[in-house]
């Protein structure tokens, strides 16, 4: 297994992909019992055991590591990641479902250790969050991930956001004029919702409601990945009725081989009667029945492969709107620009009419530090929707060369796996048809036999009388 992805990642870096540093291989969990978040109650739940190889080159040294994860550090992870690392297109990692994991189905699980699996390996080949340290952290350290004092640091760092009397406070010092309306710098990489200012929250979502964003003349590169973003949303469209389509054709593919093996069975029990009849279709039940049964297996594993192979389609409609979110942060973070524009513009006027009257006033202060705020928090917005839109453009890039190289393996595997299918059936019912005909010539010899020695008695008979 660890051979089959090395190799995958060696053809997808022949293809303009990056080369993955590690690979990730989730075996079959096990069931534990621990502290639930509920003092003096205990719970089970699963772990899965995740092996870690990591090599710099494919023929270079290789080092191992496993550590042990709940399903629900994956989903940390995740949210983490996407908090750490906006504008970059991450994977989705697999829903949850608690009724099922309760249940803990066999096939549940082991589909949820796939999906982990491809997950972890997705963000692999992700040449940013590869080299994250929150992946590195979910990795490498052992023992319980909420109780790692660096998940921890990660985890509170991610938004540091005020308290809720803290923002009210300095919402009602704004509305009254003690206090500067510009958003701190420091808070411009957060949106307004996460910061906690709610004088900037209003304010944006009032040039939202305005179009503001929309009327503003955009950059080229602004109105080109508006174009990707309205066709991600075009390709999204594609991929669920393409996906749709591919699960009745897996579905009707198990249930074809299902009929199959079905028909083999009632041939057997139609010639398992010990009467006649069954007598004469005891060459169906030595050819025709295995062959059904035989058939039966090989679409049963060709409706598998085909799903397994089938999975890249259903990864990549997952991810779509990870995508489309870190899209959406790009179009948050220049809102955020045009609204401080627009307000910058508005105090710079107030402050020339304030200074007009008199130049020394507390007024005419306010407004001034007010205009040196909102010219800090621009520049660092500016920066900030700089930084996102050079991170969509080269995702948007990625992206596509990742979704051609998917689907074209995608493709060859599927074409493939129905080429092997064809022809083992094909020599399956070549050999049964053969086995067929001979046992057909055998019955016929044995009723020109018969025919023969009927007739010799019948002409001893009419000798006799």
């Amino acid at each position: 297994q660890q051979q089959q992805q090395q190799q995958l990642q060696l053809q997808q870096h022949q293809q303009g992909g990056p080369l993955a540093e590690f690979v990730c291989s989730v075996d079959s969990p096990s069931k534990v019992s621990g502290a639930s978040s509920i003092p003096g109650v205990e719970e089970s739940y699963w772990v899965f055991p995740i092996t870690t190889t990591a090599t710099n080159h494919p023929n270079g040294p290789v080092t191992q590591n496993q550590t042990w994860r709940r399903f629900r550090d994956c989903v940390s992870l995740s949210e983490l990641l996407m908090a750490l690392l906006p504008g970059y297109f991450l994977p989705m990692r697999p829903h949850r479902n608690a009724v099922a994991t309760r249940r803990g189905s066999a096939r549940f699980l082991e589909d949820r250790r796939a999906g982990l699996e491809r997950y972890l390996n997705r963000l692999a080949f992700h040449p940013v969050a590869s080299k994250c340290e929150a992946l590195n952290i979910f990795l490498t350290s052992q023992g319980d991930l909420r109780s790692n004092p660096s998940w921890i640091k990660l985890q509170s760092s991610r938004y540091p956001r005020r308290g809720l009397l803290d923002s009210t406070a300095r919402f009602f010092k704004q509305l009254m004029g003690r206090e500067v309306t510009a958003p701190f710098p420091s808070d411009i990489s957060q949106s307004a919702r996460a910061s906690g200012d709610v004088f900037r929250l209003l304010r944006e979502q009032m040039a939202q409601l305005q179009g503001l964003h929309k009327s503003t003349p955009a950059s080229p590169s602004e109105l080109a990945l508006r174009d990707a973003g309205a066709q991600l949303e075009d390709v999204r469209v594609l991929l669920a009725a393409l996906s749709s389509r591919a699960d009745v054709l897996v579905e009707r593919a198990s249930g074809k081989a299902d009929a199959t093996a079905a028909l083999g069975r009632a041939l057997q029990a139609c010639a398992s009667h010990d009467d006649a009849f069954s007598k004469s279709l005891q060459f169906v039940e030595a050819s025709t029945a295995g062959g059904l049964l035989r058939a039966s297996q090989l679409r049963s594993l060709a409706s598998d492969l085909t799903a397994k192979h089938l999975t890249a389609l259903h990864d990549h409609l997952a991810s779509l709107p990870a995508a489309q979110g870190a899209m959406a942060c790009r179009e948050r973070a220049l809102l955020t620009v045009v609204t401080l524009e627009v307000a910058l513009a508005r105090r710079a006027g107030a402050l020339d009419a304030a200074r007009s009257q008199d130049p020394t006033s507390q007024r005419a202060r306010m407004l001034q530090a007010d205009v040196e705020g909102h010219e800090a928090a621009l520049d660092v917005g500016r920066q900030e929707y700089d930084k996102l839109a050079e991170r969509n453009a080269s995702e948007m890039v990625s992206w596509g060369r990742q979704l051609r190289a998917d689907f074209m393996a995608m493709a060859k595997e599927f074409a493939m796996v129905q080429m092997s299918s064809a022809e083992k059936e094909h020599v399956l019912w070549t050999e049964t048809h053969a086995a067929l005909m001979q046992e057909h010539q055998q019955h016929q010899q044995q009723l020109q036999q018969q025919q023969q020695q009927e007739q010799q008695q019948q002409a001893g008979w009419l000798r006799s009388t």
